[in-house]
Parts: structure tokens; C-alpha cells; sequence
């Protein structure tokens, strides 16, 4: 066989083997990361269980909190650190560790003491592991959004497992939903709090934040504004739609606010979501118990 034969039968091969190789090329670049957040006083976390606020940050822990004793405690690296609702407590002493950015695949092993409700205030020593599973779509009570699935595995001194998944969309910045064996570990979100560019105002009343209201049922009043006039306002109560309002075919640069609310015993997350003319979007969230 001549050289050039042999010389064009290699270029072919190697052509061959780009093509078989370009898909997984691609793939692997495209592999969806997460690069950590961080986050600011007064930043608010609305979940159904309440409405977390950002209220400190001590040794490099993010503290929320919806009322007195009810507090979630995240490393900077979003690690639990410590969970309480009333009298149960899930607290880690060092925290959990989470590596960052996340991906899929990516994992992690440690070894802490963990406190829980039934240890009476003593601490034991707990295996931790972590891990990735997956880049999916999850549906929650603020809407569908991609997240990391993370599965937590807690590994006590008796060789018995406890197994809690969390899921952290880098849309919404925070962990949207969590589930599984711990039950002071499990929520969803119920709405954004992010602070969005606009000329949507809200001027409610009758709705104080995080207090005490002492009644069942109250009246949302006051109105929503808009300069280049309000699209539609709806109103959800712990995640369930109680009122709405379209004005789409005349939009109005105010719709006035008359709802009726009946609150749950414990905590309870109101949101007000307004969409403009133009479609931008702006959420108003009270708690109160």
C-alpha cells in the first residue's frame, strides 16, 4: 500500500474517531455546576413551614429564622449546622460539610455528633455521607425549577441509617424542597422574596409581619400599583391560591386589596404575586401565627 494511501486511510480514522467522540465531548462540557451563594441580612426564605429571614451571621453561619425558637442554622457552604421547630432540635457539632460548586457525582464523608430531640440535650457520634444523585426538574408549591438532588445518610454508633435528600436550585439560590426520615427536615418552597427590578409597589394592610395576630381570620387590605398598569395580583395562603384578580385585557395602575384570610394554627406564609403589563413580576410575602 502506498504512503498516501496509508496516509489518507489515517486521517479518515482519526475523522471517524472525533465523531464518535464529539457527543460525549459535548456532554461533559455542558455538565450543569452550582457555584456557591452567598447571602445578606434581611435575606427571606419562604417555605411552607414559614417565613425564614436572614436575622445573623455568626463564625460563618447564616441563621433564619420565622420566630423564636423555630431557626435553621447554614455553614456559608450551606452545611446544616443545626435545625429547630419548638422543643426538637436537630443540631451536627462540626456541621455538615458540602463542597462546592456542586455536581452531579460529586460527594463527601465526615464524621460529627449529632443532638436530636430523643437524645434528651447529649450529643453521639454520627457518620455522615453525601452525595449528588442528580440534575432534575422539581416541582414545589413556588413553581418548577431545576435543582441539584442531594441524599444526605446519617449513620449512627448502632450501624442504624437515616436518609434525607435536599434539593438547591441555583435559580431560587436556597434548598427548595427537603424530605425524609428527620421531619424537622422536610419543606418546600412557596415563593421567591428576591428583591426584582420594577414599577410594581405594594402598600398592604392588615397583614403585620412575623407578630402575633391573635384571631383566626384577618382581612388583607390596601392595594397594588403599577405605572404601566397591573396585568393581574394573586393571593396564596401557605401555598393555596385565596384570591386573584386578572386585568389583562385593560390593565389598571391599581387593583385594590379585600381578602379574607383564614389562618392555620402555627405559622402561616401569605404571598401577593403582581404581574404588570410588560410581564415583570414582583412578590410581597408576610408571616404571621
Amino acid at each position: 500500500m502506498a504512503c498516501s494511501d496509508l496516509k489518507r486511510l489515517a486521517r479518515l480514522a482519526a475523522l471517524a474517531l472525533a465523531l464518535v467522540l464529539a457527543p460525549a465531548l459535548a456532554h461533559a462540557q455542558a455538565k450543569p455546576r452550582a457555584e456557591r451563594p452567598t447571602y445578606t441580612l434581611g435575606e427571606k426564605w419562604v417555605r411552607n413551614d414559614g417565613l425564614y429571614e436572614l436575622i445573623r451571621i455568626e463564625k460563618d453561619v447564616y441563621v433564619f429564622s420565622t420566630r423564636p425558637r423555630w431557626e435553621i442554622h447554614l455553614t456559608k457552604d450551606l452545611g446544616i449546622a443545626r435545625a429547630q421547630r419548638g422543643d426538637s432540635v436537630l443540631d451536627f457539632s462540626p456541621p455538615v460539610e458540602m463542597k462546592w460548586p456542586l455536581e452531579v457525582g460529586k460527594s463527601g464523608y465526615q464524621s460529627s455528633f449529632w443532638e436530636t430531640t430523643s437524645t434528651a440535650g447529649r450529643s453521639f457520634p454520627v457518620s455522615i455521607n453525601w452525595r449528588v444523585v442528580d440534575y432534575e426538574d422539581v416541582q414545589v408549591f413556588a413553581g418548577t425549577f431545576k435543582a441539584f438532588h442531594i441524599v444526605l445518610t446519617f449513620t449512627n454508633q448502632g450501624g442504624r441509617s437515616f436518609e434525607n435528600h435536599l434539593w438547591y436550585s441555583p435559580e431560587a439560590r436556597q434548598y427548595i424542597k427537603a424530605e425524609g426520615s428527620s421531619g424537622i427536615l422536610r419543606f418546600q418552597l412557596v415563593g421567591l422574596d428576591h428583591p426584582t427590578a420594577g414599577p410594581i409597589q405594594f402598600a398592604l394592610e392588615g397583614m403585620p409581619e412575623k407578630e402575633r395576630v391573635g384571631t383566626d381570620t384577618l382581612t388583607l387590605g390596601g392595594k397594588v400599583t403599577a405605572g404601566k398598569g397591573l396585568a393581574s395580583v394573586v393571593v396564596t395562603l401557605n401555598g393555596a391560591e385565596v384570591a386573584s384578580k386578572s386585568e389583562r385585557r385593560a390593565p389598571k395602575p391599581e387593583i385594590a386589596l379585600d381578602v379574607p384570610i383564614k389562618l392555620r394554627e402555627g405559622k402561616n406564609v401569605v404571598i401577593v404575586t403582581a404581574v404588570d403589563a410588560e410581564g415583570t413580576t414582583r412578590q410581597e410575602a408576610r408571616g404571621v401565627f
